[in-house]
């Protein structure tokens, strides 16, 4: 999100990070893609992460060349379709506050965060992170527009307007 193309000090540790995808991919990937991922999370997680990233290779560059100068905040306020972001709590890679300032700038968006989650929260609680999909997408199909929100789906008790997991 925009967050690479405004905060300081990204363009250039993108441009370091591509220059680290030209010189040493595998190497790069393995130091990080880890970050992705909550504290603990499984090892083999991460590695088939970094082995389907290997083969994605031309899709990576163009990605991380893309984001450095993506900033969507000027566009956002002009969606009128359902948009609810799901966001890892833990994610270090996408400041929760980026799926935040989105979500306060599209008419009816809402924000579900992923309790013990990192930035690949589909894989690092698949549990928790589907349990909020489904109440998302089942509040879309019921035609209700899902309102402002900052819930949690995870541990514990849900905040007022969160999905339980």
């Amino acid at each position: 999100m925009h967050h690479f193309a405004t905060a300081t000090g990204m363009r250039q540790a993108t441009a370091t990070l591509l220059s680290g995808l030209r010189t040493d991919r595998a190497g790069t990937l393995a130091a990080f893609v880890p970050h992705w991922y909550r504290p603990g999370a499984d090892p083999a997680l991460i590695d088939g992460t970094v082995r389907h990233l290997l083969h994605a290779t031309p899709l990576i560059d163009r990605l991380v060349t893309d984001q450095a100068a993506y900033d969507p905040r000027p566009r956002l306020p002009r969606i009128r379709v359902p948009v609810h972001f799901l966001h890892g709590e833990l994610d270090t890679e996408v400041p929760l506050s980026i799926p935040r300032e989105c979500a306060a700038l599209i008419p009816g968006a809402a924000l579900t965060v992923v309790e013990g989650a990192g930035h690949m929260s589909q894989q690092d609680q698949p549990d928790h992170f589907n349990a909020a999909l489904r109440a998302a997408l089942h509040s879309t199909e019921n035609g209700h527009a899902p309102g402002p929100v900052s819930g949690r789906t995870g541990h514990g008790e849900p905040t007022p307007g969160s999905f339980p997991s």
